[in-house]
């Protein structure tokens, strides 16, 4: 005969013939709980945060990027502009005065590509001075005389308008055709307009003035 006793968790089975005690386990005990990670979700884990945090990264970088290239081309308009509100203010009121300069029956006016000297009032009095411009070894040049002879290097004023320019051209207009050079000494007379090409930062600007006496 077999004594059968009843365990909460167990089924415990005693035999005569035999010592000992047989445990069988309940299924419950096969759906233990676990506890901790396996190997495989740890690698799944680290795998995501890898992701998000290369993901992150990526956005601060180009969020970074957009911010210093904003800032770069911040920079670039804001010394065109500077400079061309100095050229501008010049340019436009070229005076058509003649005998200014060396020759009393033209104005004063000479330029080529890279640079131009003309009379221009002095800020905002009537007093004529005679301004120069030119690019030198990078640096953007404006020089100013009392003392009107057509010679650039008579100087009073000296100043250097950026020395971030790259580059600069000029050309001049008359009767519809812009012209790589002038000389008031031989028209007789002011361009109608001056064309200034500005290379900053590989960027092109260009800038057309047009002589207020003039038109």
């Amino acid at each position: 005969m077999i004594n059968t006793i009843e365990s909460p968790r167990h089924n415990v089975t005693k035999s005569p013939e035999k010592t000992g005690v047989l445990v069988t386990w309940c299924p419950g005990d096969l759906t233990r709980k676990k506890n901790g990670f396996t190997v495989l979700e740890a690698l799944i884990a680290l795998s995501i945060i890898a992701v998000i945090i290369t993901s992150t990264f990526m956005i601060f970088k180009g969020a970074t990027n957009s911010w210093r290239h904003g800032e770069a081309r911040a920079h670039v308009y804001q010394t065109v502009r500077s400079v061309c509100d100095i050229v501008i203010r010049d340019v436009s009121q070229a005076a058509t005065a003649k005998g200014l300069g060396p020759v009393a029956d033209a104005p004063l006016f000479s330029g080529t590509t890279d640079s131009m000297l003309f009379v221009t009032p002095m800020g905002d009095s009537r007093e004529l001075i005679e301004v120069s411009y030119r690019l030198e070894e990078g640096r953007f040049n404006r020089r100013a005389a009392e003392t009107i002879d057509g010679d650039p290097e008579t100087c009073d004023y000296n100043e250097d308008l950026s020395d971030e320019i790259d580059e600069v051209q000029f050309a001049y207009l008359a009767d519809g055709q812009w012209q790589v050079s002038w000389n008031s000494a031989v028209t007789k007379r002011l361009p109608q307009a001056v064309k200034m090409d500005i290379v900053l930062q590989k960027e092109r600007f260009e800038i057309i003035i047009k002589i207020e006496a003039v038109n």
